[in-house]
């Protein structure tokens, strides 16, 4: 079964831009689905994450906050169970 990604983010959030584009490039070579969550259109969640976004799940567990390293990621999608 695929890992699921999750992508906590917000309008116009440039830390955003790189855990997203390497997000897109695992899941588009077929290692993840994902989807990309705007935090503000959720009151829970824009209480949880506040500004500490971009904020990575992988199977609901938090595996990056703020950065993220495309090799630390890839590891983690291959490690999470």
């Amino acid at each position: 079964m695929l890992k699921h990604v999750r992508l906590m983010t917000r309008p116009d959030c440039s830390l955003c831009e790189e855990p997203k584009r390497f997000i897109q490039e695992a899941a588009e070579a077929g290692l993840c689905t994902w989807e990309s969550v705007n935090i503000d259109q959720d009151r829970d969640l824009k209480r949880l994450y506040g500004w500490d976004i971009p904020v990575v799940l992988i199977n609901d567990a938090v595996c990056f906050k703020h950065r993220m390293d495309k090799g630390a990621f890839m590891q983690s999608l291959k490690g999470q169970q």
